[in-house]
């Protein structure tokens, strides 16, 4: 009997390095094909990447299902060009306040507890 392998493959999001607008976004899907993406290929392939400087583009990969929840409730996503993080907009909050994904949120509130915790314990951190 033949084994069949199954793919989960996880999105490529294009932005601008001078603003993080997004230009492009792949989308995430699975199934028996393994997509391989390369910054060239699709740059070539896909005519909103070309409209613009191979210089001024940058762009991350995402695993399956990451920020699934974000990306289904937002009105409207970019990404951070410096430190690379899908910041999120959602109903109910103007599109200035910009969030990161709950996941990131916590380990930075985490992070700072750690901090406090360590200051209150005579710094053992």
């Amino acid at each position: 009997m033949e084994v069949i392998n199954w793919y989960k493959n996880g999105r490529r999001i294009y932005f601008l390095k001078q603003n993080g607008q997004v230009i492009y976004d792949s989308g995430e899907g699975e199934g028996t094909v393994e997509i391989e993406q390369s910054f060239d290929s699709d740059y070539e392939n896909i005519f909103v990447l070309n409209e613009h400087s191979k210089n001024d583009i940058d762009f991350i990969d995402l695993e399956y299902g990451q920020y699934h929840e974000e990306f289904t409730n937002c009105v409207y996503y970019q990404v951070n060009p410096i430190n690379k993080n899908v910041q999120f907009a959602f109903r109910n909050e103007s599109e200035s306040a910009l969030k990161l994904p709950l996941e990131k949120r916590v380990e930075e509130l985490e992070n700072a507890l750690l901090l406090v915790v360590d200051k209150l314990n005579g710094g053992i951190l």
